[in-house]
């Protein structure tokens, strides 16, 4: 249970539920990892612009979409795909720490969150050393992100994240 959480699937059934009308059921889970994909570009580009400037953004997309191991699996519904754009989202919010350090916090904080409910201690190691580390990288962050900042990013991975694994242990004990 802690290997690959829920959330992939939750967004599978989401999506098929959505668009069971539209088109047949299985196509609708599948289109889940292209809303996970269209996700995972825009927060890249996003970050990029604010990290690099405006001539890399799109660059950034590019390269990240034209890699070969995302462009065979990106139609598979795979939890990786969404922990993916988990991380691509984490890196956004610790983009934002600099404008807004509040709506930064709380945006690498449900990524890491997300990203813990959709690929487990994997998810977990590989979003939450961006939250804490990634801030001190910046030099126009430094100054602005406090302690508080980073309490407020900690708020939803504690809630979701443990939200999580207390339900886990109240439904399936052993």
């Amino acid at each position: 249970y802690t290997e690959w959480g829920p959330f992939t699937y939750w967004l599978g059934a989401a999506t098929g539920k959505l668009l069971g009308g539209l088109v047949p059921v299985h196509d609708g889970i599948r289109l889940s990892m292209a809303l996970a994909v269209g996700i995972l570009a825009l927060s890249l580009r996003a970050a990029a612009r604010v990290f690099y400037g405006r001539e890399a953004a799109s660059a950034v997309v590019l390269l990240s979409l034209g890699s070969l191991g995302l462009l065979v699996h990106a139609h598979e519904m795979q939890p990786q795909i969404v922990l993916l754009a988990c991380v691509g989202v984490c890196l956004l919010g610790i983009a934002w720490l600099g404008e807004r350090p509040a709506l930064g916090a709380l945006t690498a904080g449900c990524a890491a969150a997300a990203g813990f409910l959709s690929a487990g201690f994997l998810g977990l190691l590989l979003t939450l050393p961006l939250l804490l580390i990634g801030p001190m990288l910046q030099a126009d962050t430094r100054h602005t992100v406090s302690p508080r900042h980073l309490l407020l990013a900690l708020l939803p991975l504690a809630l979701l994240g443990g939200g999580w694994l207390i339900l886990l242990s109240i439904q399936v004990p052993d």
